[in-house]
């Protein structure tokens, strides 16, 4: 039994900090990221064919949307514990 509270003490202090990399100030780090994908989005309006910022742009989509979605999960779990 011994074992096994150590180890869920490892698994918890591992899964903190997990959650603290991943999900802090989400709220913050969405609007950031929206912010720098409609910066990217203007010169790619000014430069259509230049690749890297095709290349940005993508990658920026992604990171915005997963963020996104990360945030109203966190609001709908907020909703049901209040």
């Amino acid at each position: 039994m011994y074992r096994i509270c150590c180890k869920l003490k490892a698994l918890t202090l591992g899964l903190e900090s997990f959650n603290k990399k991943h999900f802090s100030e989400i709220s913050v780090r969405a609007k950031c990221a929206k912010e720098e994908l409609d910066a990217i989005q203007l010169k790619l309006d000014k430069h259509a064919l230049d690749t890297n910022l095709q290349d940005k742009e993508r990658a920026l989509c992604l990171n915005s949307s997963s963020l996104s979605r990360a945030e109203e999960s966190l609001a709908a779990q907020k909703s049901r514990i209040n």
